[in-house]
């Protein structure tokens, strides 16, 4: 092609753009099965878990969770906060962590993708693993828990539930 005007735009364009799939690509929440990871170089990790995630034990993981050349992104929920929705979005050894919507019906998880290039891969799953809740603690406390700090106020803002 030597005259871009040539070009048939609408034949191009064409049948590409597909909403649906776009929009569960980017959701905070992704339920759906993640598209093949092409062989060689980079690998991946699909951390899920209905648990919520232990506050103080996420805290005391982050740098394994999310350090290194790497790329991360997912949501949570914390037995301190069970209706928010959090989020995580890391890269290069940073992480964001925040909390967006509510779950309302929805039905609460735990999810994590880690996409890197280092060679910590058998790391991240164990501390992953470590910052779940255990048996015994679901046991003993529940899966929600009236706190009034948990300490990850700084991303989080204040509990807002608690008496």
């Amino acid at each position: 092609m030597t005259d871009p005007s040539l070009l048939d735009a609408a034949g191009l364009v064409a049948g590409v753009h597909r909403h649906h799939a776009v929009e569960a690509w980017v959701a905070e929440v992704r339920r759906n099965a993640l598209p093949p990871l092409p062989e060689g170089g980079a690998w991946r990790l699909d951390l899920r878990s209905e648990r919520p995630i232990h506050p103080v034990r996420f805290q005391e993981e982050l740098e394994r969770l999310g350090g290194g050349p790497r790329r991360s992104r997912g949501c949570f929920w914390v037995p301190t906060r069970p209706d928010d929705i959090c989020v995580w979005d890391g890269a290069g050894g940073q992480a964001s962590v925040g909390s967006t919507q509510k779950w309302g019906r929805t039905e609460r998880l735990t999810r994590i993708v880690v996409i890197g290039i280092d060679d910590e891969a058998d790391e991240i799953p164990r501390a992953f693993e470590r910052a779940l809740l255990t048996d015994q603690e679901i046991a003993q406390r529940g899966q929600f828990w009236e706190e009034s700090w948990d300490g990850l106020e700084d991303w989080l803002g204040p509990i807002g539930r608690a008496a």
